[in-house]
């Protein structure tokens, strides 16, 4: 920040009151009143300077820790020495020290001159000059061990020698601390190590055998590290051809690293391929390979899969009987596939030399159109007449995809074969509806006349109906009455299938067999008959089905009468007469039974 000198002036009373307050703060009247023109103003100010007090009190600060470095060092070397050489005056140092503190301590409580800060600086150059005794004579006190001090030059100018023991001391210091940062660094270089993701081998550069190896490098191969530092390269590696063997060590020497895809072999003798990140470097003071590699089986099945898709893609390409081709940003044709090539004549290879686009619609009119269909991006088909090489016009469909990168793909078929057809077809729908019209004319004429003799029809039918209703009506009244002289007849009557199953009854006879006339129905008319006479019965049905007679009294088997036997009751003679029952064909479908 710049600043600028300004000069005023101001009342006495105002000089006494600056004054007043720069004794109490202790700061100078430059800063005092920057401050409160700062405040007025309300505008930031540059940190305030130092005073004499606070630049003293920062110095002895600095003053303090660099005895208690000077303490450790002088300690140190003395421990090594055993005494012998150089001694160090312990507790004259410490007393020194306390002096400093002392001092220090008086000086931040009291305002100190000039003259008194060159009397302090004395002091402590005569009391430091006590602490180091060299075979009994006083040591001079190295510049290097009290550097910080030096900066009091401000107050005295001080100088100083540089003893032989204090360069000693300084550098075992210096040496302790680098022995550290290197130990710190090998710690963190032995974590990246064993931690490394990537397997890590150490080889000597002359032997190829494993020095060294971390654990996901053993582990890999399925090994333990012990197992592994027993092999060489070539146990872990799969063999590799001489001259690429030499290429890669040659590059390796000459550049210092190099990378480049191999495969590792494991324990059960499995190839993994991998990725080698080689380069030289100096092992325990051998020159040795150090090898980051990396499992790439995953990436290498990809890139498989990758080309086996690829393969795919182009095949389809190259053989789909589609015309496809790609076009950039301003339509011009970048790429085409072999079916178009086939359909409109020009190659891949002639593209780059013509307006292929031109080539294909030369009428401006048309290609202007053609251009603006194609920045239009319609996903919808759209039918052009392209020319072809030959001259021929082809009439072809397009739709068209936009790719994120700008770029479209267009794709095509020849559809002059449809076109014809299409045109075919309309010819035929056309001849087609010349003729069904004037078929249809005919028909609806012939229809027309059917129409009527149906309506003709349905009238008689309508009539011949009312007379068969009529007719029904007698039929249902005649059946009703004689239904009714069945089921009141004063004699049994029954009717029978070929079998003899009772299928009609009327009231005397269900009253003869004592049941209900319900019961009587499906039942077979051998259950009415005593069992030593049922098989003569069944065989006299048999008989009766086979002479088709009309009328025919029953035989019984033992006299003139058949016996039967009621649902409840005792066995009785009854005569019987049986007249077949025949339908339209003639056959006997039943039998008639009248009992008395």
């Amino acid at each position: 920040m710049t600043s600028h000198k300004v000069t005023f002036c101001c009342s006495d009373k105002l000089a006494q009151a600056i004054k007043t307050r720069v004794k109490a703060s202790g700061i100078d009247e430059n800063t005092l009143i920057t401050e409160v023109l700062a405040s007025a103003f309300e505008v930031s100010t540059p940190s305030p300077v130092l005073n004499k007090e606070e630049k003293l009190e920062q110095q002895l600060l600095d003053f303090e820790a660099q005895g208690t470095l000077l303490l450790e060092i002088l300690t140190k070397l003395c421990q090594e020495n055993n005494g012998e050489g150089y001694s160090l005056g312990l507790n004259a140092f410490t007393s020194f020290l306390t002096k400093v503190i002392a001092k220090f301590q008086i000086l931040s409580n009291q305002n100190i001159s000039k003259s008194s800060e060159v009397a302090i600086v004395g002091k402590i150059k005569e009391d430091f000059s006590e602490v180091a005794v060299a075979n009994g004579q006083k040591a001079r006190v190295p510049s290097q061990a009290v550097s910080n001090w030096n900066n009091l030059n401000y107050i005295d100018k001080i100088h100083s020698n540089i003893d032989q023991f204090a360069s000693h001391a300084i550098q075992l210091i210096e040496n302790q601390q680098l022995k550290q940062e290197l130990c710190e660094l090998e710690e963190k270089y032995r974590n990246l190590f064993e931690l490394a993701d990537d397997s890590i081998f150490i080889i000597d550069s002359e032997s190829h055998r494993l020095l060294n190896s971390n654990w996901n490098g053993a582990r890999r191969l399925g090994y333990t590290r012990a197992e592994l530092l027993e092999l060489s390269l070539e146990n872990i590696g799969v063999p590799i051809a001489t001259k690429r063997q030499q290429a890669i060590l040659h590059e390796l020497h000459n550049n210092g690293n190099i990378i480049f895809e191999h495969a590792c072999r494991h324990k059960n003798g499995a190839e993994m391929p991998v990725e080698i990140s080689a380069q030289m470097i100096e092992y325990e003071r051998i020159l040795a390979y150090q090898f980051l590699v990396r499992d790439i089986s995953k990436r290498k099945q990809a890139e498989t899969e990758f080309k086996r898709h690829q393969e795919i893609l182009q095949t389809i390409f190259d053989h789909i009987p589609i015309m496809i081709c790609f076009w950039d940003a301003d339509g011009k044709i970048q790429l085409i596939n072999r079916e178009m090539e086939r359909v409109l004549g020009w190659s891949f290879a002639e593209i780059p030399n013509i307006d292929i686009l031109a080539e294909y619609y030369p009428h401006p009119e048309y290609y202007q159109m053609v251009l603006e269909w194609m920045h239009a991006q319609t996903p919808e088909w759209q039918d052009f007449q392209t020319k072809a090489r030959n001259g021929q016009i082809i009439d072809t469909s397009w739709t068209n995809i936009r790719l994120s990168d700008g770029t479209s793909i267009g794709i095509g078929q020849d559809i002059t074969k449809r076109k014809q057809i299409e045109n075919d077809l309309r010819q035929a729908h056309d001849q087609l509806e010349k003729r069904s019209t004037s078929e249809l004319s005919r028909v609806n004429k012939q229809l027309q006349q059917a129409l009527e003799e149906l309506q003709v029809t349905e009238e008689e039918l309508r009539v011949s109906n009312e007379e068969i209703g009529k007719n029904y009506q007698e039929i249902q009244t005649q059946l009703s009455y004689y239904q009714n002289l069945f089921n009141f007849a004063p004699a049994s009557y029954l009717v029978t299938d070929t079998q003899g199953v009772i299928q009609e009854a009327n009231q005397v006879a269900a009253e003869m067999f004592c049941c209900e006339l319900k019961f009587l129905i499906g039942k077979p008319l051998r259950l009415f008959i005593p069992s030593p006479e049922r098989r003569a019965f069944i065989n006299q049905l048999k008989q009766l089905h086979q002479h088709n007679c009309q009328e025919i009294p029953l035989q019984p088997i033992h006299s003139c009468q058949l016996n039967l036997k009621p649902h409840k009751g005792d066995t009785f003679p009854v005569m019987i007469k049986v007249k077949a029952k025949k339908n339209k064909q003639e056959l006997v479908v039943g039998f008639c039974w009248l009992m008395y």
